[in-house]
């Protein structure tokens, strides 16, 4: 939602469409089976030894901070898992496992709900999640890119570094806490 929320402030997307579009692509998510998701005190690779078909690496926020989603039974195992290692690693209250595999049977219908992104030239830039990368041209911000975007890892760190950090650069986080702000100091 924070993406549909950038975009639309970048000038992407008006107000208007991306109100309707969260609200749709939460309606659609709502009617998925139930999930989970795990942040995890792990890099991405070593992550990589923990993926299967009913778990995904959902995001990557930091060197070793990742996050794990997929079925609430694989979930929960891997955090046994991680826990009997030694492995820091916590339960996130979510209803679905998000940016994992369970998003499959939406994708389609998302892509095609998505709102069309209108070439408004803004100061104000949009630093994709899914790539990683500051965003450059709103052709590409299409019914493809935001089911891409529900379903693969969210690319924090890599985005967070593509800012170029000026003097009096901020940062706010608009959401339920401070995880996020915490790994840009």
């Amino acid at each position: 939602v924070g993406e549909i929320a950038g975009a639309c402030i970048a000038g992407m997307l008006t107000a208007e469409a991306a109100l309707l579009f969260a609200a749709r692509r939460g309606r659609l998510m709502s009617e998925l089976p139930a999930g989970s998701m795990l942040a995890v005190s792990m890099s991405e690779q070593a992550c990589r030894d923990w993926l299967a078909d009913d778990v995904s690496l959902a995001a990557v926020n930091a060197t070793e901070a990742c996050v794990l989603s997929g079925t609430k039974a694989a979930i929960e195992r891997i955090q046994r898992s991680l826990t009997s290692l030694g492995i820091r690693c916590r339960g996130l209250t979510v209803s679905h496992g998000f940016h994992s595999s369970m998003m499959a049977p939406i994708l389609d219908e998302l892509a095609a709900a998505a709102p069309t992104a209108k070439a408004a030239p803004s100061d104000i830039g949009f630093h994709s999640t899914l790539h990683g990368t500051t965003f450059d041209s709103s052709d590409r911000l299409n019914g493809a890119y935001w089911a891409r975007h529900a379903r693969e890892p969210v690319r924090y760190l890599e985005a967070l570094t593509s800012i170029a950090v000026r003097e009096g650069t901020l940062f706010v986080e608009v959401g339920p806490g401070t995880t996020l702000t915490a790994l840009t100091m």
